[in-house]
Formats: structure tokens, C-alpha cells, sequence
């Protein structure tokens, strides 16, 4: 794929990368996105925005980052590949000709009218979609991610943002609606006060006449929501050596099953919150100080602050107090961003139930 076009930039202005894959595997298209991704993360200053369209070829499990594959997952579930995308949120069932899309700026404080992190996910998903709109795919945003139309779900989004780089990962149900297949779903069901979800196919809306041609139009209309004077569209392909590193990539993005060996941490229950669960795992000193804790749920994130609360709730004191100033001193500041939680409660009442699940545990050895 062309990525580094300095000479372009310099003559004709900003310019937008894009790529369409008519079919492809999601493991594939999300070893894709990988490889751009820690290509961008290397911050040269030549690299453009680029929107990927993927069409897939067959059937998977695409699970949110943050998600804990074995609370979320039955037996059922592992017929099918199971993949981590860069985003949180939902899991969701990829059909045969689902279609997966990346938007991935490099430097992206050079490219949106960003004043901080947390404005950056409402400023991606209007770009989609505005793009969304000139394909005649007219959708609405409900509950951070999912993607309606009238009122049904056919679609989600998340995103994934780094002091380099912003990534906005969009998916929909084409042929299939995005609810996991019969029996592969581990969730209990929720409440009647978490957000409900009604997934349908575009098929059953949309007639085949109106169905999206994912062509560059979309790029066109996504540089002029940007911060550019000047664009050029730019059509691409992958490379032998993209195609070889996407190759050794796939690895990563995909999920092993799980196995039955006995973990060192102690996990809570699922705790209920808006978008679905919040899940915490622990393991404590003998003097009740934290040695490792691990978030997961269905809530949408950056990484980078996830990874520093977890990092910041080591060796703190199983307190209730602490935990609650930690979660609120990094989740709650304008550097990080979370999505998706009714509070930051959720994850403090997961840390604590975990915490006196493994203190009991403890107690009967």
C-alpha cells in the first residue's frame, strides 16, 4: 500500500488514503488495520488518513477490546474464529457480507478541530456518518455505539485513540443481523434499564436498488469534514510486503478458547451498566494491598487509560475510598475517555466484589 507520498502533500495538499477490499476475512481485515496501526504509531510525518472498506467473506465473532472472552462467550461460540478489534464495546456476529471499515488518521490533532481526547470519538462518528449518508445509508448513534435505523440496530462503532494516532472502527450487518448466533451468548439477560437492543439486517430495510457502492466518494466526503484546505484522493492497494506482515499479524488479532486451568486472579460477577457489563479480576497481597488488577466490559475507552488504572491500582490497599479516587482522578480527567457507563461506579463495585470473592476464597484455604 502507498503510504509515505510526500511530494504529493507538498503539491496538492492534505491527502486521504483509500483502500477497498470486496472480500476478505475478518481476521484479515482487522490484521490489516493492525498493520497500519503500529505503522502510524511509528509517527512519521508522511503518513496520510486512510478509510478501508472490507467486505467479509465469512462468518466470525468480532469481540470489543475490552471484553472478557470467557464471561462473554459459550462452548457454542468457538465453531466460529473470534477476533478483538482495536475498540470496546459489543460483540458482535460478522456474516458473510458483513462489512467492516477503518478510518485511521496518523498525527490526527493535524487533521480534526480536537480541543481534547474525549472530544474526539463525537467528532469521528459524525465524519462516518456524513460519509454513511452519501452511500444512502441514513443512520443514527444510540447508546455510544450502535449504529440505528429506524430504530433497529444494523451497525456499531468505537474507536481507538493514542497521543499518535485515532482510529474509528465501524461495522454492519449487511445480509445478517449482529446478534450472536443461538447459544453462543454467555450473558444474562438484562433490565429492563440497560439500553435495548433490537438488531436487524440492512437487507430487511433497504431494497438492493439503494444498497452502498463503498466507493471513494465516501474519502471525498470525509476530507471535506476535516480540517483541509486542499485534498486528493488517493485509491490504494496492499503491497506483497503489507500482504506479508498482514499475514503475521492475523495472530494477534485473534482469540484462543479458553482453557479450564485455574487462574491467579479472582473475578467478580458481571455488573450491569447501561451498554452491558463491567467485569474486574484481582489478586492481593496477604496484607490486602492489590498485585494485579484487570478491567473488562463492554464499555467503549481509550487503551491508554484503562492500561494506567490498572497500572495505578497496583499495590494501592483493598479500600474502597482509594480505588473510587484512583478510578475518578483517571477516568475522570479531560486525558482519557470512557463511553457507554451510566457511572464510574460500575467499575469501583466490580474491583470490590472481586476483591471480597478472593478474600473469602483466601479465608476457606
Amino acid at each position: 500500500m502507498r503510504i509515505i507520498t510526500g511530494a504529493v502533500e507538498q503539491e496538492n495538499g492534505y491527502q486521504i488514503n483509500f483502500l477497498k477490499e470486496p472480500e476478505t476475512t475478518l481476521a484479515e481485515a482487522l490484521a490489516g488495520e493492525l498493520h497500519l496501526f503500529t505503522t502510524f504509531e511509528r509517527g512519521n510525518s508522511e503518513f496520510h488518513p486512510t478509510l478501508i472498506i472490507n467486505t467479509i467473506s465469512e462468518p466470525a465473532i468480532l469481540l470489543g477490546r475490552y471484553q472478557n472472552e470467557a464471561s462473554t462467550l459459550k462452548e457454542e461460540a468457538w465453531k466460529y474464529p473470534v477476533l478483538r478489534r482495536l475498540s470496546g464495546g459489543q460483540a458482535v456476529f460478522m456474516d458473510k457480507g458483513s462489512v467492516f471499515i477503518t478510518f485511521i488518521l496518523p498525527e490526527y490533532s493535524k487533521y480534526l478541530k480536537a480541543q481534547t481526547i474525549r472530544s474526539v470519538p463525537k467528532i469521528l462518528n459524525d465524519i462516518m456518518l456524513s460519509a454513511f449518508r452519501t452511500e444512502g445509508l441514513s443512520l443514527s448513534l444510540a447508546a455510544a455505539d450502535v449504529l440505528t435505523k429506524r430504530g433497529y440496530e444494523v451497525g456499531g462503532v468505537g474507536f481507538e485513540i493514542t497521543e499518535k494516532t485515532a482510529v474509528c472502527e465501524c461495522w454492519l450487518g449487511m445480509n445478517s443481523s449482529l446478534k450472536l448466533p443461538e447459544g453462543t451468548n454467555a450473558y444474562p439477560a438484562l433490565s429492563d434499564e440497560a439500553f435495548t437492543r433490537k438488531p436487524i439486517a440492512i437487507t430487511e430495510i433497504l431494497d438492493d436498488s439503494t444498497f452502498p457502492q463503498w466507493d471513494q466518494t465516501m474519502a471525498e466526503i470525509i476530507s471535506l469534514k476535516m480540517r483541509w484546505e486542499r485534498y486528493k484522493v488517493v485509491e490504494s492497494t496492499w503491497k506483497w510486503l503489507d500482504r506479508e506482515r498482514i499475514a503475521g499479524l492475523k495472530s494477534r488479532v485473534t482469540i484462543d478458547k479458553p482453557t479450564s486451568e485455574n487462574s491467579e486472579l479472582t473475578f467478580s460477577r458481571l455488573i450491569e451498566d447501561y451498554i452491558g457489563f463491567v467485569q474486574a479480576a484481582v489478586s492481593t497481597t496477604e496484607g490486602r494491598m492489590f498485585q494485579e488488577v484487570k478491567i473488562f466490559g463492554d464499555f467503549l475507552a481509550d487503551s491508554a487509560g484503562i492500561a494506567l488504572l490498572e497500572e495505578k491500582l497496583r499495590w494501592s490497599p483493598v479500600k474502597k475510598r482509594p480505588i473510587a479516587l484512583i478510578i475518578d482522578d483517571i477516568l475522570g480527567n479531560q486525558g482519557h475517555v470512557i463511553l457507554g457507563l451510566k457511572r464510574l461506579g460500575t467499575i469501583l463495585e466490580a474491583i470490590m466484589d472481586a476483591s471480597g470473592k478472593e478474600e473469602t476464597e483466601t479465608e476457606g484455604d
